[in-house]
């Protein structure tokens, strides 16, 4: 027969190891992901939160780790972990995924062949296809390397001798901004071709109140014209000409081509205005320093696209 100390001591055994049971349970529950049992073990889900619309947030569980349920009648953006805040200015590109959903792709980039970058795009984040040879922007060495309808070209505002960045460029598509080749520039030493100017030769200009003073070539250079660029030849009822491009500015801003027969310029009538081939390699363009940047081309005050 049991002592009533007997009793005591079997209690109070059975009473630690429910403890120890319970602490036990405890233990295992937390330490084994809330997405439950999947193969006989615990699922680690990935860290991406989706975006719901109402500003919420919301978790991948479950034992396929698939995104809680934004509220009824929303969807939500999917942002990988370490991306890029999504918004204007943001640095990761968002892209449809195609069930309605916008993902926001990592910051990574593969650079191509001819040297530039693309990173990566919906639905599936994969890099985008890299720039097609001869096409629009790639570079080249002369038309042979670019694709139907292109030519290689510089296409910047204007280069300096052995600085040329040659680029695909689609046939028709309006660059050159300059002078032809041989326009007389008007400086104190006399006329000079635009072709021949240096920086740091001098060079009739105006300052801001439009008196006529000497000043300094700061930036002299050309760029390549395409085969197809054509010119206007303006000639005023002075006797004076030019042949520039069409957007090259005259002095109070108005586009050379946008000139009519009976327009005036520099207090002279229009009495041609006329778009025609171009057949120089190049169009050539200064700056002269001071407040206006302004020139006399064949004595007809221009602006310079440079400035």
């Amino acid at each position: 027969m049991m002592t009533s100390k007997t009793v005591y001591y079997i209690c109070f055994t059975i009473f630690i190891l429910g403890i120890l049971l319970g602490v036990g349970a405890t233990f295992a529950y937390l330490t084994v992901s809330p997405a439950g049992p999947a193969s006989g073990g615990g699922v680690a889900c990935t860290m991406e939160a989706k975006i719901c619309p109402d500003g919420s947030s919301v978790g991948r569980t479950g034992p396929n780790c698939e995104f809680t349920p934004c509220k009824k009648g929303t969807s939500g953006n999917v942002v990988p972990p370490n991306a890029e805040p999504i918004g204007e200015g943001g640095g990761s590109g968002t892209s449809g995924s195609g069930n309605g959903e916008a993902v926001a792709c990592t910051m990574d980039a593969k650079i191509c062949p001819d040297g530039s970058a693309v990173g990566r795009v919906g639905p599936n984040c994969e890099f985008a296809e890299c720039p097609i040879a001869g096409s629009g922007g790639t570079s080249c060495a002369s038309d042979k390397d670019c694709g139907a309808g292109y030519e290689c070209i510089d296409p910047s505002p204007v280069v300096r001798e052995g600085e040329e960045n040659l680029k695909c460029w689609k046939i028709g598509t309006p660059r050159p901004i300059c002078l032809s080749g041989d326009t007389r520039i008007s400086t104190p030493e006399g006329d000079v071709l635009v072709k021949n100017m240096k920086e740091g030769m001098r060079v009739w200009t105006v300052d801001k109140n439009g008196k006529k003073i000497s000043g300094t070539a700061v930036l002299a250079g050309k760029t390549r014209a395409p085969s197809t660029h054509k010119v206007m030849h303006i000639k005023l009822s002075d006797g004076r000409e030019l042949f520039v491009s069409p957007r090259h500015k005259i002095a109070d801003g108005r586009n050379a081509g946008e000139m009519d027969v009976g327009d005036r310029i520099g207090g002279a009538a229009v009495i041609l205005s006329d778009l025609v081939p171009y057949t120089e390699e190049y169009t050539y363009d200064i700056l002269p320093n001071g407040d206006t940047g302004m020139y006399f081309a064949n004595g007809i005050l221009l602006r310079s696209t440079l400035k």
